[in-house]
């Protein structure tokens, strides 16, 4: 497996580029939304939103590197590393945060299908704890 795919690594010639994020990658699975399950189907996109922005935070602060002794090529590494795995747009940090976003527009989506369902903004806070968007 190839950890490094889209990185210029100029000691072997090799200069692939990864695509781009999309905002909802191929392959994801399948939800059939009624007007029985609407409210559910989106407390489940916002809780797992949460769940998961926490878990990605923790995960960020985790993975930070600093140089591991004073030499400028530790503090070099240290700042490729922290760029790769959590600063840099295509990041794996930033594509998890991402998916949360995703999440919480799929929820957000949910909501408003919802409402045209005919469920009162009280029907929906109530459904979703209060935290409709969040």
């Amino acid at each position: 497996m190839d950890e490094w795919r889209g990185v210029d690594r100029p000691w072997n010639g090799d200069s692939r580029t990864e695509p781009s994020v999309q905002a909802w990658g191929a392959g994801g699975g399948e939800v059939t939304v009624t007007r029985d399950n609407v409210l559910q189907v989106a407390k489940l996109c916002q809780d797992e939103a949460n769940r998961m922005r926490m878990s990605v935070d923790d995960r960020a602060r985790q993975l930070r590197s600093e140089p591991a002794l004073g030499d400028p090529v530790s503090a070099d590494l240290a700042d490729v590393l922290n760029e790769r795995l959590i600063e840099a747009p295509d990041s794996y940090i930033a594509r998890a945060r991402q998916y949360v976003a995703n999440l919480l527009a799929t929820a957000d989506e949910l909501v408003v299908t919802a409402k045209s369902y005919g469920y009162t903004d009280d029907d929906i806070a109530r459904a979703l704890g209060g935290n409709a968007g969040q």
